[in-house]
């Protein structure tokens, strides 16, 4: 038990080679943290540019696809339309028999 008046530990002002040693050591794990944290931005920052540009490439894949399936549709329609009347002409020459 401690005294009347006097503390458990005594402060030592003191600096020393541990003292440097551990605040060089906490400044380099900053300065580790801080590039680290910069590099995972980074790479974060391609990543998101990657997808916008696949994004885009989508995009303008879709529309393609959008216009040839527009015309192939026209020309099945059109197709259609040359076969029904080619089905009427033959139902007709059947009726007339």
């Amino acid at each position: 038990m401690a005294e009347h008046g006097k503390p458990l530990v005594k402060y030592d002002p003191t600096v020393n080679l541990g003292t440097l040693i551990q605040l060089i050591t906490f400044m380099l794990f900053l300065v580790a943290g801080y590039t680290v944290m910069q590099i995972q931005i980074s790479l974060n920052a391609s990543a998101i540019t990657a997808l916008k540009n696949k994004d885009e490439t989508i995009e303008a894949e879709f529309k393609t696809f959008e216009s040839i399936y527009r015309e192939d549709s026209k020309h099945l329609q059109e197709k259609l339309g040359e076969l029904n009347v080619n089905v009427t002409r033959a139902l007709q020459k059947l009726e007339n028999r």
